[in-house]
């Protein structure tokens, strides 16, 4: 394999798209770990009644549960599927509400969106400033705070070590990055596609139609 096809992946109008669907999920999670965050603090400062807190962690979860099984929550996600992912995904025909499968499957892809969205949000925030740092120490450029830590066997001494450290981490993140991509977007007509009963807003082949379109031959013909 080529260093070209190596790194193809990695500059791909798709893998960007792909990315920002990503983080897209991340952005959707972040009220749900804040709430989450809140939640902890309260109990483990002790302040409120832990009955009270639980309480308020019931209702929370409820009405957090409620936009995954909502048809706008799906119609927003194929839309972003069809738009970031590159899926031909049929769109929901107004006034025909899912059932309780495709309400099921959607649920499902919410969950998975916001769950790999935020862990890819995570890296990003950790992992992405310190690798850029390792990288422009090599350059004079923060050696100072790079010198005053350590990362397990490596030090601010280990200029070189960290370069190549801070490469790998950037070329990790972008395979991470055009993998869950991929995966997603394979992922997307199985749980985001309409099922065999479902009405579609957009024109689809049907037997009747393949019939009134063949052309057969002239029996006359010899």
């Amino acid at each position: 394999m080529t260093p070209r096809a190596l790194i193809a992946p990695l500059v791909r109008a798709s893998t960007c798209r792909r990315g920002v669907f990503l983080l897209l999920g991340g952005v959707l999670a972040l009220p749900y770990a804040l709430l989450a965050g809140t939640f902890v603090q309260l109990l483990t400062r002790g302040e409120v009644p832990r009955l009270l807190v639980f309480a308020l962690m019931v209702v929370a979860a409820v009405i957090g549960a409620v936009p995954f099984f909502l048809d706008g929550s799906r119609t927003l996600e194929i839309a972003a599927a069809r738009a970031l992912l590159g899926v031909p995904l049929p769109e929901p025909a107004a006034g025909h509400p899912a059932d309780r499968e495709t309400r099921l499957r959607a649920a499902l892809w919410i969950a998975l969106h916001m769950t790999v969205g935020g862990t890819v949000m995570f890296a990003l925030i950790s992992a992405l400033p310190m690798a850029l740092s390792f990288i422009a120490q090599q350059f004079g450029v923060g050696t100072q705070l790079v010198a005053q830590e350590s990362w397990g066997p490596l030090d601010g001494r280990d200029t070189g070590w960290l370069t190549l450290t801070g490469v790998l981490m950037l070329l990790g993140l972008g395979y991470a990055v055009a993998g869950l991509g991929t995966l997603a977007a394979s992922m997307a007509p199985a749980l985001l596609g309409a099922h065999l009963g479902e009405a579609v807003g957009e024109p689809s082949i049907t037997f009747s139609t393949i019939a009134t379109g063949v052309q057969y031959p002239d029996s006359d013909r010899g």
